[in-house]
Formats: C-alpha cells, structure tokens, sequence
C-alpha cells in the first residue's frame, strides 16, 4: 500500500469547482495541465472519487498528458442532491452527460489542448459511450475499463420499465436499496489501500440508491444497448473476466460488431485497475500501444 499512500501524497486532491449547466456544484481534479498539447478527462465509476485513480492519474501524467478528473454529481465532493447525503440520486437521465459537455466546454477547453482523450469506468464508461456517439468530434480515442454496458443478473429492459413507473409518478427521491460495503479487486495492496481511502472519505460515500439513480442508470443500459453499434470514435475496451457487476459475454457480444471498437480480455475483477503489477503493468502497456 506505500505506493498508493506516496502517490496521494504527491498529488494534490483538493478538489475545484465548476458549477454545471442547472447551477449544480460539481467537483473535478486536474494535473500537469500546462502547455500540453494532449489532454486526457477521467470519469469514474458509480459510488467513486477520485483517489482510487491515482495510479492511473499517474501513468498519464509520466506520458505528459494533461489530466482532469470530474466526480459525478451526486457523489465524492460534489453537490449531493438530496438532503440524505449517503443516497446517491440524479433527477434527469441526461445530467451526466450535460456534465461532461460542460466541464469540457467550461474548464478544459480553455487551455487549448491539441488533443483530446477520455478514459472511464463502468457506470462512466456508460456515459462516456452514450456522449462520444452523440459528439464523435471530441475525443479522439476512448478508453473504457469494464463498462457498464449490461448488469450482472439482470433484465435491463425489465428493470429500466419497472423503475419507470415510480419514477413518473413523483417517487424518484425514495431509498429503493441499501448499498453494502463492496470491493471488487483481489490484490492484497489494492483492497487494503481502497479500504483505507474509504475510511478517509466517509463524508464522501453513497450508501443507498434512489429510485431515480437507479431509473437512469438502466436508461443508460437500454441506451447503450440501441446506440452502440454507431459508435465512430476509436475504443479501446477492457472486460474484466471475474466480473460480478457487468456481464461481460453479453457485453462483449453486443459490441463485437462495431470494428471500431477494440476489445481485451484482463484476468481480474471489476475493479481491475486495482490489481496486482502484473495486471495493471499489462494494461498501461495495452494503453499506450493503443494512444500511439
């Protein structure tokens, strides 16, 4: 866990502030911006800030990229949107992608960056998707780590119609599920240093879900799932093969016929960007091959 702990300490994570397109107080990170041509946007997974990605947020700055960081609204230092803090909720299905367009618009695009590339995981991976094919002219490559393109176990469709009704009738406020203390990497270093992040940021932490995050989370699915195929951008997509949050066959099936979209197979769990060396080393490399 030292590595983790020396990189936290020579990064500085705290956090800016942009407010969004409703006045939403949305957090974001960013490094090594100045005067480089190639900028990269990280977008994190659902219940997530933006420690956990410090290994990450590393092995782009060593490539000289200039690197930004947007926590999702709802969530990590962001405006929560509920009295209840620990209930992660968003009202609109199209909020995060607003987001991202601007952050981008508002924050990176004024340091005139050449370049630009987006990694994201899961739940981001999901938005990053659905936002690249609506504006295929903004990033260049795509990198995506065990998107949520389908959920373990469940029926989206099934799901996306069940969530409606409550949600059209007013009730999108309302817990529908407790959250449990869930960690998906099973290297020794990663699960210790992600616990330890965790204990630092409770204040940070969804527990719960609302009916409306839930309802926009399968809107996502369903999305993905009819969109897709249209993607232009260039993707570069890991599927993790312990995965126990996205089915990963029915993932790989659904995008194996866009060309476009680059697919590798990393023996690890969801999270895998918290595994062992010889995991992430693989995947630094594959990214690397990839952007150049």
């Amino acid at each position: 866990m030292q590595k983790y702990l020396e990189l936290i300490k020579k990064y500085n994570f705290d956090p800016k502030f942009f407010l969004s397109f409703d006045g939403t107080k949305i957090a974001y990170h960013q490094f090594n911006v100045k005067n480089n041509e190639k900028a990269i946007v990280i977008l994190t997974g659902k219940k997530e800030f933006a420690e956990k990605y410090v290994e990450i947020i590393d092995n782009f700055v060593k490539k000289d990229f200039a690197v930004y960081l947007m926590e999702w609204r709802g969530q990590g230092n962001s405006e929560k949107l509920l009295s209840d803090k620990n209930l992660f909720h968003s009202n609109n299905t199209d909020d995060f992608k607003n987001d991202l367009n601007h952050f981008i618009k508002n924050v990176i695009k004024e340091h005139n960056h050449q370049e630009m590339y987006a990694y994201a995981h899961s739940m981001g991976g999901a938005v990053l998707s659905l936002f690249a094919i609506e504006n295929p002219q903004v990033f260049k490559k795509l990198i995506l780590t065990a998107p949520m393109y389908a959920i373990k176990g469940l029926n989206y469709k099934l799901a996306y119609y069940l969530l409606k009704i409550p949600f059209i009738l007013g009730l999108k406020n309302y817990n529908i599920r407790q959250l449990k203390e869930e960690y998906y990497t099973s290297c020794p270093s990663g699960l210790e240093y992600v616990k330890y992040v965790d204990s630092k940021n409770k204040e940070k932490e969804n527990f719960c879900d609302s009916i409306g995050a839930l309802y926009n989370i399968f809107y996502l699915v369903k999305e993905i799932n009819n969109k897709i195929h249209s993607m232009k951008t260039p993707t570069l997509i890991f599927w993790a093969g312990k995965d126990i949050v996205v089915d990963t066959e029915f993932s790989k099936k659904l995008t194996e016929k866009n060309k476009i979209i680059k697919m590798i197979d990393v023996f690890g769990e969801h999270e895998f960007y918290l595994e062992g060396d010889e995991v992430k080393n693989k995947l630094f490399s594959d990214i690397d091959s990839f952007l150049n």
